[in-house]
């Protein structure tokens, strides 16, 4: 983390001073300043608002230029303050449990004349661009809290630290960026989602009319984002795997199939190649139940180059707080998954509406948490392969050789069946237990989740407010509220399978690692469903019959409800 420490500053609030220059003066510049003399709290960025209009030669010029603050959502520094976190910037290791910190949120407040502007003309000739300049100060290291929590006798003084009436830079000589577009029609009340809201409302009053369902105001009920390529590298880059367009396919029908409203779906294919997309895939579903962002940011890291864990995936972080903030007002739950995800209702349930909508009558809890299991491609869905394209894979002579009883063929998934059966094999069978929670997808509410990171509700709207207003007893230490979450019951209610894709090579030593009490066998050999779960035991594998070797379960409602159906679906995409 040492050597983020602007990009750390970033997410650390500060306060301005509006000055003016010179006696007499109407000029003014804003200075830093301390919180207790601010006119200005909580900011970090110049926002510079552009609107444009065309005139008859269809040239542009600008007919109002504003600059305002920026606005977090939520306190940053306030939130490491609750986690208990000696501060914002550590100086020795990567920072990793600071995962909040992975991407940062922002808004840039419309000025009043810009809204006014638009409303009385013609936004057919009007458009709106913005520019962002960032306001540099030192990093504040541990115990350097700019927070009135730690009492103002213990507070990071401006004045002292950075010096008195520092005015912020110019503008133009700032850190910013340029020209980002802003479409008008969003700030004039225009109801894109008015078609959704009342094919949902209608569906909701007709279904479940004796349900809370009916009183919805948001378009949707459900929604789920991913980010996916058509083609990715596992981490470390050694394996590139290109069943990206078939998988989303499966799992865009898979989520309609179990009460998904809307999808949306960042394509990070371009970061890889421009050869091609998952345009194609999205364009095989109704719009109104998919939506396709073209999202070719790269993965950075901070990681040495060569390293084998080449880092975190930052444009998946920012997918996931871009999809959060953007669609998170519209929907009452969502979810982030991969398309190699599948949240599966359980029990009584055929959807995830009929789930959610229990839980708002009932319980009013605002995240529903999955524990994460890889399951294991089914040995009796595999069959072998010696294409020479893959890559440590023996040919069939070399596969044959006694001499190496330990070297069979690759594997590759049986053609036309879906990535869900070849999968649908745990080796942990549900219940799951706890320790598997640390992998866990969650469905939430985003009115009540402020950030999310991949696996974890890393902001709520219970753990940002601020100390003075809150009525009752005050603790500093922000943990999980049971009131607020919960696990889902794996047996009654819905879980996760994670079909993650294994590489053909996974299966070459399965003739040594597949057999009782060895571990590493990646391949799925079914137990039998009244076969007892041992967890103490169950990297042995099982035992059953005349000795027969087993290590994974099948989800018989998933084989005998949800396979089917799927199947049924996919052939109407391809008729």
């Amino acid at each position: 983390m040492k050597r983020l420490e602007p990009q750390i500053a970033l997410f650390q609030p500060i306060s301005l001073k509006q000055q003016l220059i010179g006696v007499g003066s109407n000029s003014s510049t804003f200075v830093l300043s301390n919180d207790d003399e601010a006119t200005i709290h909580e900011t970090r960025f110049q926002c510079r608002f552009k609107l444009y209009q065309n005139d008859d030669n269809n040239s542009q010029k600008v007919i109002h230029e504003e600059i305002v603050f920026s606005k977090y959502p939520f306190n940053y520094e306030y939130i490491t303050w609750r986690k208990v976190m000696d501060g914002m910037f550590e100086t020795k290791g990567k920072g990793m449990a600071q995962f909040w910190l992975s991407s940062l949120e922002f808004h840039c407040p419309i000025p009043v004349k810009v809204q006014q502007k638009l409303k009385d003309t013609n936004i057919d000739n009007l458009q709106l661009y913005l520019d962002v300049a960032t306001i540099q100060t030192p990093v504040r290291r541990a115990g350097e809290w700019f927070l009135l929590e730690v009492g103002k006798q213990h507070m990071f003084d401006v004045n002292r630290s950075w010096g008195s009436n520092i005015p912020i830079m110019n503008f133009e000589n700032s850190t910013q960026w340029e020209n980002i577009y802003i479409p008008i029609q969003q700030f004039l009340g225009v109801d894109i989602h008015k078609d959704e809201r009342a094919t949902t409302n209608n569906k909701a009053t007709k279904d479940h009319s004796k349900t809370m369902a009916n009183s919805y105001t948001k378009p949707f009920q459900l929604v789920a984002c991913t980010w996916t390529s058509a083609a990715h590298n596992r981490r470390g880059d050694a394996v590139t795997l290109k069943d990206g367009k078939e998988r989303l396919k499966e799992w865009i029908t898979f989520n309609r199939l179990v009460g998904f409203d809307h999808v949306i779906v960042y394509d990070n294919s371009r970061a890889n190649t421009n050869a091609t997309t998952l345009k194609e895939v999205t364009d095989l579903f109704d719009p109104k139940f998919v939506t396709y962002i073209d999202w070719p940011c790269k993965v950075c890291n901070n990681n040495r180059p060569a390293h084998d864990d080449p880092g975190e995936r930052s444009s998946q972080y920012a997918a996931e707080a871009s999809c959060r903030a953007r669609f998170g007002p519209f929907t009452d739950w969502m979810a982030f998954l991969d398309p190699d995800e599948y949240l599966v209702p359980m029990g009584n349930f055929t959807s995830w509406k009929e789930i959610l909508e229990g839980i708002d009558r009932v319980e009013q809890r605002k995240v529903l948490k999955f524990r994460s299991t890889r399951a294991r491609p089914r040995l009796n869905l595999l069959d072998p392969t010696y294409d020479p394209s893959y890559s440590n894979c023996p040919n069939e002579k070399e596969a044959a050789d006694e001499k190496k009883p330990g070297i069979s063929s690759c594997l590759i998934p049986r053609k036309n069946e879906t990535f869900l059966k070849v999968y649908n094999c745990e080796y942990i069978k549900s219940p799951k237990p706890e320790r598997f929670q640390r992998a866990m997808k969650q469905l939430y509410r985003p009115d009540f989740v402020q950030s999310h990171f991949v696996h974890y509700s890393t902001v709520t709207t219970e753990l940002s407010m601020r100390k003075y207003n809150y009525s009752g007893a005050f603790k500093r230490a922000g943990t999980n509220n049971p009131k607020n979450e919960r696990f889902v019951d794996e047996i009654n209610e819905g879980v996760m399978i994670h079909a993650k894709s294994m590489t053909p090579n996974d299966g070459i030593s399965r003739a040594t690692r597949c057999v009782y009490k060895k571990t590493m066998c990646n391949i799925g050999i079914e137990c039998p469903d009244d076969l007892p779960f041992d967890d103490k035991t169950h990297r042995d594998g099982f035992l059953y019959g005349n000795e027969t070797y087993c290590n994974c379960w099948i989800n018989r409602k998933v084989e005998t409800l949800w396979i089917p159906k799927l199947e049924s679906e996919l052939k109407k995409l391809y008729p």
